[in-house]
C-alpha cells in the first residue's frame, strides 16, 4: 500500500520537490521578499516574458530559457508576449544553500540554455514532473535526483555564459577606449564607436547588452554622467553649461534633463549636495 513520507523524512532530503506546476502567467508578479525558505525553477515553454533578477537586471525569457532564484530572494517577472506558458519546480532542502554554493549558481537570474544543454534542461525538467505526479514510493527522491541533475547542468550554463562574457569583454575593450577618449564629442554615435572598433553595429549592439545589460548609446551616457559629477564636485565655480559642453552635452537645458533623470537632482542641486554633506 502507498503511504506518503512523512515531513520529518521529506526534510532529510539534501532537495526536495514540492510543487510542480504548468501554466500560464497572464500578469506582473512581485516577490519583494522572495520564496521564504523555498528556491524556485521556471522553465519557459512559450511565449515571451520579462523577468528582472535581484539585482535589478532585466532579462527577456523566451521558450527554452530558465528563471532560476534562491530562498529569500526578491525577483519580479511579467509576459511581454502571450500566452506565456511556464513550468514551475518549487523546492527546499537541509542542503539546498550549501549545493548552490558548491555549483557557484547565482541568487537568482536567468540561465539560457543553448544546443545540447538546452534539450537536457527540458528532458531534466519533464522528468522532475513525470517523478512528482507519479503514484510510486519513491517519487521524492526520483525527483531529488533529477532536479540536482538540472542544478548540475545550470551551473555548467553559467560557467560557459561567464567564458562569453570574457570574451565579450575582451572584444569591448577599443569600444570603450573610443568612448572615454572622445565621449566630450556631442556628435558621437554608437554607429561611429562600431565602426571604430571594427565590428558591426548589431553586433555591438549584442555584446554591450550581453555584458552590461545596457545599449552603446546608454554606456555612453553613463560614462558622460560619471565625468559631469566628478567636475560638479570637483571644483564649484565651473559653469553647469561648461560642464554640459566638455562631456558632451548638446545644450545645458538637454544636460540638466538628462542629469534630473537619471539622479533625481538638477547639477546644481547634485553639486550643492556633495559639496556641503559631507
Amino acid at each position: 500500500m502507498f503511504k506518503e513520507p512523512t515531513e520529518r523524512e521529506l526534510s532529510l532530503l539534501p532537495i526536495v520537490v514540492h510543487v510542480v506546476r504548468e501554466y500560464t502567467e497572464d500578469a506582473k508578479v512581485v516577490r519583494e521578499a522572495g520564496l521564504g525558505t523555498c528556491g524556485m525553477i521556471s522553465f519557459c515553454v512559450g511565449g515571451e516574458g520579462s523577468f528582472t533578477d535581484s539585482f535589478g537586471r532585466t532579462h527577456m525569457i523566451r521558450s527554452g530559457d530558465i528563471i532560476f532564484f534562491t530562498p529569500e530572494c526578491p525577483h519580479s517577472y511579467e509576459p511581454v508576449i502571450k500566452p506565456w506558458k511556464l513550468i514551475s519546480i518549487l523546492f527546499s532542502g537541509c542542503e539546498l544553500n550549501s549545493i548552490c554554493t558548491s555549483l557557484n549558481l547565482p541568487a537568482s537570474g536567468a540561465i539560457f540554455p543553448r544546443d545540447d544543454n538546452a534539450a537536457l534542461a527540458r528532458e531534466f525538467v519533464y522528468k522532475i514532473s513525470a517523478a512528482y505526479n507519479s503514484l510510486d514510493l519513491y517519487k521524492h527522491v526520483t525527483a531529488s535526483v533529477h532536479l540536482y541533475n538540472l542544478l548540475t547542468l545550470m551551473s555548467r550554463c553559467c560557467i560557459s555564459a561567464l567564458k562569453n562574457l570574457d570574451a565579450g569583454v575582451a572584444k569591448l575593450v577599443p569600444a570603450i577606449q573610443y568612448i572615454k577618449a572622445n565621449y566630450d564629442n556631442s556628435d558621437l554615435t554608437s554607429e561611429m564607436i562600431a565602426s571604430h572598433s571594427g565590428i558591426s553595429h548589431p553586433h555591438l549592439c549584442r555584446l554591450f547588452s550581453a555584458v552590461y545589460s545596457m545599449t552603446p548609446h546608454e554606456f555612453l551616457l553613463n560614462t558622460r554622467l560619471g565625468q559631469a559629477k566628478a567636475m560638479l564636485t570637483e571644483n564649484k565655480n565651473i559653469p553647469i553649461r561648461l560642464i554640459a559642453q566638455n562631456t558632451g552635452f548638446s545644450s545645458a537645458s538637454y544636460f540638466t534633463k538628462v542629469f534630473k533623470a537619471k539622479t533625481g537632482f538638477t547639477p546644481a542641486q547634485f553639486r550643492h549636495q556633495t559639496v556641503y554633506d559631507f
